[in-house]
């Protein structure tokens, strides 16, 4: 019997972490550099049942929008799982000169995610 490579895990995931909040587990998913985005996953313990998802692909800073492959280079940050918030840190390098540094939460309301919420950081 063969099996592909990309059969269980696709080769596009760089690493995938796991981590504890409250009732539910999230599931960290990071990208190697041809796929601009961050998942986010809650799962069940035990079960092992996904309850929700967030792709990020994008993140917002005093109403300007900064889309991952509009970058000209991503940097995402280490992901930091709390009890009610996992907690990011994303720059973007813009395609005319300069970065974009922008410190995002993502509140954990129960099982499922809420909207992200970003403020940007100076450099």
């Amino acid at each position: 019997m063969r099996v592909d490579a990309d059969v269980m895990i696709p080769l596009s995931v760089f690493s995938v972490e796991t981590r504890r909040a409250k009732d539910v587990l999230i599931r960290v998913v990071r990208y190697n550099i041809d796929k601009s985005e961050l998942r986010l996953e809650s799962v069940r313990p035990i079960h092992h049942e996904l309850l929700d998802f967030e792709d990020i692909k994008s993140f917002t800073v005093a109403s300007d929008t900064y889309v991952f492959d509009k970058c000209d280079e991503l940097l995402i940050g280490p992901v930091k799982v709390e009890a009610e918030s996992v907690e990011v840190e994303f720059e973007c390098f813009l395609p005319r000169g300069g970065a974009v540094v922008a410190a995002c939460s993502v509140p954990i309301e129960g099982s499922k995610f809420g909207k992200m919420g970003c403020e940007r950081k100076e450099e």
